[in-house]
């Protein structure tokens, strides 16, 4: 396909993309998921480490009562994760170990549990996974074109909403998910391997823009259902940084489309 038809190809599509997560943006699913996602606790880093040592496929987390107030329940018999939660003690008599305004900062233990421990009212979270095995033939073409390009792939057990991760060099998937899932993220972390390790200063929502725009154009060539626009929403990235992004997305989906194309005419052949 000339660079110009290919190109006018890319730009409608990435239109259409842009109008579906703005029509997703304007949901009450979206709303329902912000508001849900509102009532989770940001855990610092140090307790995001003692959640992932001490439950490593956690997703979401909160105390016994945060669960009982969004309608679940945790199930009887269930570990809690152990976490340390902030406190103030205010003083009246000086103590050589108060703080200037008069208060004594503390940490003190506390128990959370992972939603995969608790039973009840479904939550309203979106998410970016589709069923289904379709791209089996296209996804195995990608990993041989990775792996004879010198890039490692990887299969990784990961929490549900995590979807894969590219490092220079190395992408991963998470095995738990669906081939066509599989197929949506291996595109996505290609797509950051080929526009995104040479010292761009662009910011992430740009990278993100390209990578999961490059991934629904190469979905949507092959006839494949995508949850980008989803994905897109979640990720707060406007229409502006979607369509700055046209010329890099246009490429990557076009050398990514072309290198499973390739695997495919040799597979034929043999």
């Amino acid at each position: 396909m000339k660079a110009k038809v290919w190109l006018d190809k890319v730009e409608v599509l990435v239109e259409e993309l842009a109008n579906e997560m703005d029509e997703i943006v304007a949901s009450d699913m979206y709303k329902r998921h912000l508001e849900t996602m509102s009532r989770f606790w940001h855990y610092s880093f140090g307790n995001q480490m003692l959640i992932a040592l001490q439950f490593p496929g956690a997703t979401f987390v909160a105390g016994f009562n945060r669960w009982k107030i969004m309608g679940r329940f945790v199930r009887k018999g269930e570990r809690g994760i152990h976490i340390l939660a902030p406190g103030i003690k205010k003083l009246d008599a000086e103590t050589e170990d108060e703080d200037e305004d008069g208060v004594i900062r503390y940490f003190f233990p506390v128990t959370v549990f992972d939603i995969s421990q608790t039973d009840g009212d479904e939550l309203p979270i979106m998410d970016a996974c589709v069923e289904g095995a379709d791209a089996e033939r296209y996804m195995k073409a990608l990993v041989e074109h990775c792996r004879q390009d010198g890039t490692v792939v990887k299969y990784e057990t990961m929490a549900p909403y995590s979807y894969g991760w590219s490092s220079n060099g190395e992408v991963a998937v998470n095995a738990q998910h669906s081939v066509n899932t599989q197929f949506a993220s291996m595109v996505h972390e290609v797509a950051h391997e080929m526009l995104h390790w040479d010292h761009n200063t662009a910011t992430k929502q740009r990278y993100e823009a390209e990578a999961e725009g490059t991934s629904y154009v190469v979905l949507t060539h092959y006839g494949i259902e995508s949850k980008a626009p989803s994905y897109l929403a979640l990720s707060a990235i406007n229409k502006d940084v979607l369509k700055a992004s046209l010329t890099n997305i246009s490429n990557a989906a076009k050398r990514i489309i072309t290198a499973i194309e390739t695997k495919l005419d040799i597979e034929q052949v043999a």
